[in-house]
């Protein structure tokens, strides 16, 4: 399971699935409303989490303060709460692109339907109905919470959850957040024989299933009931539960633990010398056979990368860890029989195979018509010369319309590609690999009379999303998506005859944190990225919180202001034509550019809170 944004954008349900073209308006009208929800699947006073299906125990009403702070938490299990801290559910609400979307599904169709992707992004805002909408943050608007409820799938959601409801869904599955959650003093996780002296506990086999993380892994469209998002299905029909892997075993683990779970197809208690005995907390009388890790690290280095804090980029390296242990290529070139008269051009045959060697589902997984996993082939002479190219970018950063793609067709009723997801009749085409299971891509091209040796380099390049869906969604530069290489490699062939004269490997599991810096330099600039960004923002943090949310009311929140009232305040005080001791100090010695990157830095961080203290001035 090395393959999966762990935290995946739930809110696309409820959104657009194909953006217009650059260029093209958008005059269909919105179709879908509230009131197209089946009765079963509306809020109503006996189902007050509609369309979601998440519930309490004995329907009981719940506050956020219900929950726990998961700082708390980390006094006692710091290894759980460090490898939590700066995860993609730690961010799942905070997530840029889940609160553009999540907003302009609001404004699309308002209702309550904002219940789905709270259930899954922010139970405790949901679950307590403390959520709020504000229009005007952001392009689409924004989303607040209270800080418990902001921290996204934090340890209390999920060690409070009591069991599955999923058997309330139409269509008998796990999904759209079909989970029972009791917040209180009992504590419930997989061990039979835990103590706390903090809080009951409690053994939940649930826990210990792949089940589990189905109840918000699996997306239904709740008007139509059509699958949308499988990963839990995906697993639950793979070699994977034949042989009783769960999520967990890949999920919980480090990388390198992950790669012999899914070479061995064993769980990872079952691994020799898997090296994970431990405590599960500070003070604890017995050592564990095996401790999991609670970082449940997918693919989404994108985000992780984006949000730029030392804990998130820490999962930035590891996703993409994950990412290139994932795929295997295999390349095989052939003449086109018949062909090769001397002096002549002759047709040849590429066909590149994609095996999905460690995901436990398919590859890519979660909302598979938005993700984009494609083959970038280049051949060229040995003179460098180009002979063939497929799966190359554009100017608008766009992928090659006639590469090979390994992703869903999302189509209507009537068989054209679906524009909203509440249109989604059904997929008529997919193309994504599953577990063990191969693809592959297919090419035939002319190789000029005189050629002596071909270089075939193949690419297998991975995007959360397309850089126009980006655009949309947060405004034109706002943030760059960059091409994860999930794999690298090049072959030379003697010519005529064929012969492999070498193959390349140009990837290395040892890249993965340059692979990160580069991320994160697209995003915020080699220098601050590179150099600065863990200096600055501690310093900054010192004053104005490490998200740029200010816990003291002297001190003005900066996390999602306005770029350029941010920079035009930075340079104000480094030229002292503003005074503060403070700032005047910590601005003196920047270059413009790192005072550009931090500005784009705090304007990008969440505005969930900004609102607070929106009057402040420094």
């Amino acid at each position: 399971m090395a393959f999966t944004d762990t935290i995946h954008i739930t809110c696309l349900l409820i959104s657009v699935v194909v953006i217009p073209s650059q260029g093209q308006a958008d005059s269909s009208p919105v179709q879908a409303t509230i009131k197209n929800l089946p009765a079963s699947m509306v809020a109503s006073e006996s189902r007050p989490n509609a369309p979601s299906l998440a519930t309490t125990e004995s329907h009981r009403k719940l506050t956020v303060n219900d929950w726990e702070n998961p700082e708390i938490c980390g006094g006692c299990h710091t290894t759980q709460y460090q490898g939590w801290k700066g995860s993609m559910h730690s961010n799942a609400f905070k997530d840029p692109i889940f609160q553009a979307e999540w907003a302009l599904a609001e404004k699309q169709i308002g209702g309550n339907i904002g219940n789905l992707c709270g259930g899954c992004h922010a139970p405790p805002g949901m679950l307590s109905q403390t959520i709020k909408f504000d229009p005007a943050l952001g392009k689409h608007g924004g989303f607040s919470a209270p800080p418990v409820a902001e921290q996204g799938v934090s340890c209390d959601v999920c060690h409070t959850i009591t069991g599955s409801s999923f058997q309330n869904s139409v269509v008998m599955e796990h999904g759209n957040g079909s989970y029972v959650s009791s917040p209180g003093k009992t504590k419930r996780g997989p061990l039979k024989d835990a103590r706390s002296p903090y809080h009951d506990t409690a053994y939940s086999e649930h826990h210990t299933k792949a089940a589990f993380c189905g109840n918000c892994h699996n997306i239904f469209n709740p008007v139509n009931q059509y699958p949308l998002e499988r990963t839990y299905d995906e697993w639950k029909y793979s070699v994977y539960a034949q042989n009783d892997v769960q999520c967990q075993d890949c999920h919980m683990v480090p990388v390198e633990t992950a790669m012999r779970v899914a070479d061995e197809l064993k769980p990872a208690r079952k691994l020799k010398d898997h090296g994970l005995a431990g405590k599960a907390a500070i003070g604890a009388q017995k050592e564990r056979e095996l401790t999991h890790g609670h970082g449940f690290v997918g693919g989404n280095s994108v985000i992780t990368a984006a949000l730029g804090d030392p804990d998130s980029r820490r999962h930035a390296q590891i996703a993409i860890k994950r990412l290139r242990s994932a795929a295997k290529l295999d390349v095989k070139l052939e003449k086109v029989r018949g062909q090769g008269l001397k002096g002549q051009d002759t047709l040849h045959n590429l066909e590149i195979k994609v095996t999905n060697l460690r995901a436990g589902h398919h590859m890519p997984t979660s909302l598979t018509f938005i993700r984009e996993l494609w083959l970038d082939v280049e051949v060229t002479d040995q003179n460098g010369a180009p002979v063939f190219r497929s799966g190359a970018l554009d100017s608008h950063s766009e992928v090659d319309t006639n590469a090979t793609m390994f992703k869903s067709y999302a189509v209507d009723k009537e068989g054209n590609p679906a524009k909203y997801i509440w249109t989604v009749a059904r997929f008529d085409r997919r193309t994504t690999i599953p577990p063990k299971g191969h693809q592959y891509g297919r090419y035939a091209f002319n190789i000029p009379a005189g050629t002596t040796e071909l270089r075939v380099h193949t690419k297998l390049n991975y995007r959360s999303f397309s850089q126009h869906f980006v655009d949309h969604l947060l405004g034109e530069g706002k943030m760059k998506v960059p091409t994860v290489v999930m794999n690298d490699i090049e072959t030379r062939y003697k010519i005529p005859g064929l012969a492999i004269a070498s193959t390349t490997n140009n990837l290395t599991q040892s890249d993965a944190e340059k692979e990160s810096n580069r991320l994160l330099e697209e995003y915020l600039g080699p220098e601050i990225a590179m150099q600065d960004i863990n200096r600055l923002s501690r310093a900054c943090a010192a004053c104005h919180g490490k998200e740029g949310i200010s816990r003291k009311d002297i001190y003005p929140n900066i996390g999602g202001q306005n770029e350029s009232y941010l920079l035009s305040a930075l340079r104000a005080y480094q030229s002292g034509s503003r005074n503060s001791e403070r700032m005047n100090a910590m601005t003196k010695d920047l270059n413009d550019k790192q005072l550009q990157n931090l500005a784009a830095y705090y304007s990008a961080m969440t505005k969930a809170q900004l609102k607070k203290n929106q009057n402040r001035t420094e």
